[in-house]
């Protein structure tokens, strides 16, 4: 079923933005579904399930991750997390931008 939508889609995202926010961010940018704009993501919304692990003699649980989940450029997700395709500076404002360029102010 085709959609009758023709317009374009932005995700604005900043280093707020982790786990499953995370997740679609990096969907969002490498299916093309949106433009991406901002900071770079959190993190950690790329790979495998955590685990928790408890331990026999206390029975405290420990919450971690067991693999290391890569972006397409090869970095690393938990510690780069997602880059957007419009990355802005400190101190700008990723919804002013984004107008900007709907405007055609870019």
């Amino acid at each position: 079923m085709a959609s009758s939508f023709s317009g374009s889609v932005w995700l604005l995202v900043d280093e707020n933005n982790f786990s499953a926010a995370d997740g679609f961010a990096h969907f969002a940018k490498y299916s093309e579904f949106a433009t991406v704009v901002g900071r770079r993501t959190g993190g950690i919304g790329v790979g495998l399930q955590s685990y928790v692990m408890i331990l026999p003699n206390t029975g405290a649980a420990i919450y971690y991750e067991a693999h290391i989940a890569f972006n397409s450029d090869g970095t690393t997700n938990g510690i780069i997390g997602t880059m957007p395709n419009i990355e802005i500076q400190q101190g700008q404002n990723a919804l002013e931008v984004v107008l900007e360029m709907i405007q055609g102010n870019n």
